[in-house]
């Protein structure tokens, strides 16, 4: 996707009129002044720049700039964001709001109130983003689920900003939060970033049947939990890197996919994305495979004893007794779903 540079800086200026005018609403409690000002302007700035550059090395910037999107918002969460952007009385400003990314929508209109009152109580004061300076600061993983960064102005304090990451779950259902979680990032010198992910120490993993919802005639799967047991709030993948052991040990060769399907290739995993685990907190994750003769020709079959989770180079491991199906020589197909705050088989 090309963009011609002016027409960039022109729809940069219409976000930014658009997102300084929201003081006057209820999404947002922006100030025409100081910091906050030069930070936006510091963020349309970064946009023009981006897609510019990108645009003219000839690459395809809609894949830089963020993930392919392999999901749509549900229905209910539709008619939320379309009203929202209905209430944008200036034309103008609501065709340069349409033109956004689901992700942008999504934070902004359904996300973006609940992460006020959060924020609030970790000492912000009204003024806050959900999305920084850098590429693929809002991401929008599945109808349920959508992470990212952002940084909160501290109270008191005008020239204090605290970075963080943020996790939304969702309810697709109603189109309402369902909790917010934040985890902010340490500034002390000599903290990393390796220093927010989990460690394998502080997460027990747990593996529940769900009294048989995953078994039909030739496949079956399991329901993977895993909980921090840390003091704190640590980042883990959305889609844990899994593996499936033998009794001797050996990883029976896998092809994770996207549980719906429309990420057929393991590489097309958003496997970069992170989300935020609160202490003394758990997410889910659904793990479906084909456990019978379905191949109609050479075939290959597997009898796994354990599941192992590998979190920061470290095995986390569960008993797990099944049988893995493939076509001769070839990969088992594992659909694998987000992690997320749903405790049941979505």
């Amino acid at each position: 996707m090309s963009y011609d540079i002016n027409i960039l800086r022109y729809n940069s200026r219409l976000i930014l009129r658009f997102i300084l005018s929201l003081e006057n609403r209820a999404w947002l409690d922006l100030r025409h002044q100081g910091d906050h000002h030069q930070f936006m302007r510091k963020q349309c700035v970064f946009m023009v720049t981006f897609l510019g550059v990108t645009s003219g090395l000839g690459l395809q910037a809609d894949r830089s700039w963020a993930q392919a999107v392999y999901h749509q918002p549900s229905e209910a969460e539709q008619r939320i964001i379309q009203r929202k952007i209905e209430a944008v009385r200036n034309q103008i400003e609501r065709s340069a709001v349409e033109n956004q990314s689901l992700a942008w929508k999504m934070t902004t209109f359904l996300c973006q109130p609940a992460a006020r009152d959060i924020l609030k109580k970790m000492g912000s004061d009204s003024r806050f983003f959900l999305q920084d300076d850098k590429p693929d600061s809002q991401v929008f993983v599945s109808p349920s689920l959508l992470s990212g960064r952002g940084q909160y102005r501290k109270a008191q304090h005008s020239i204090e900003w605290v970075p963080f990451a943020w996790t939304c779950h969702l309810d697709p259902q109603t189109g309402k939060v369902r909790h917010f979680d934040v985890m902010p990032f340490s500034t002390e010198k000599g903290k990393t970033a390796e220093s927010h992910y989990c460690a394998a120490s502080d997460l027990q993993l747990v593996l529940d049947s769900q009294n048989g919802a995953f078994d039909g005639m030739s496949h079956t799967g399991t329901f993977m939990t895993v909980k921090n047991k840390g003091g704190k709030a640590c980042l883990l993948p959305a889609y844990p890197s899994v593996q499936f052991q033998t009794d001797d040990g050996k990883s029976v060769p896998v092809k994770r996919q996207a549980a719906d399907g429309d990420a057929p290739a393991e590489d097309t995993l958003q496997t970069g994305i992170n989300l935020v685990l609160p202490r003394q907190s758990e997410l889910h994750s659904a793990l479906r495979w084909v456990s019978g003769d379905v191949y109609g020709g050479p075939h290959d079959c597997h009898t796994i004893t354990s599941l192992v989770v590998m979190v920061g180079g470290k095995a986390l491991s569960y008993p797990l007794r099944s049988t893995f199906c493939s076509p001769e020589q070839g990969r088992v197909v594992v659909e694998q779903s987000p992690l997320s705050s749903q405790a049941s088989v979505p």
